[in-house]
């Protein structure tokens, strides 16, 4: 049979609800009850690589500082750039996916490893900017009823993974995606 993706996840990547407090270059990761499960640091990478104008890695850690997520981007300003995209992989540098923002449609989407589109912004979300910003809701590609994962900008970020297939390690970086796009 298939074997459960979940099971190979670390722990901190394994809850539902998670608050995402954002500082300059850093993110300071709660579980719903408050406790500090995790961070997020960027790392400005340019010097490691070569034929790069700007190379920008951000660092999931867990509480143990083992490294559990990375995202990775080209530019500091990925997110406020046209048709931006930064690539999410897991600790073993698997990629998990993508994240892509397209300005002509305005919209969010998720990518799979293999290219496939797996999930994207509901479009029933609010487009004002001021709510747009605010709360997204991110719904399955092939069911458009279902509600993998919502995120709410209220006392730092708050994410609650509704669908248990939701890989964490999209809905965490769709996060700072957000972050960077509407608030920095």
């Amino acid at each position: 049979g298939e074997e459960n993706p979940k099971a190979k996840l670390p722990p901190v990547l394994k809850l539902k609800k998670y608050l995402f407090i954002a500082q300059k270059y850093a993110y300071m990761i709660q579980s719903e009850t408050g406790s500090t499960i995790g961070r997020c640091e960027r790392r400005n990478i340019s010097q490691f690589v070569t034929g790069a104008d700007q190379y920008f890695r951000y660092l999931f850690f867990n509480d143990l500082n083992q490294v559990v997520a990375i995202i990775e981007s080209h530019t500091t300003k990925a997110f406020k750039e046209p048709d931006a995209s930064w690539k999410v992989y897991d600790y073993g540098q698997n990629l998990r996916g993508e994240i892509k923002y397209i300005v002509e449609s305005d919209s969010w989407q998720i990518i799979g490893p293999m290219g496939e589109k797996i999930a994207g912004r509901d479009p029933g979300d609010s487009k004002t900017p001021y709510q747009a910003a605010r709360r997204f809701t991110v719904l399955a590609a092939d069911d458009p009823e279902k509600v993998l994962f919502k995120i709410e900008r209220k006392g730092g970020f708050k994410l609650e993974i509704i669908d248990e297939e939701t890989d964490p390690h999209l809905a965490w970086a769709f996060v700072i995606g957000i972050h960077r796009k509407y608030f920095v």
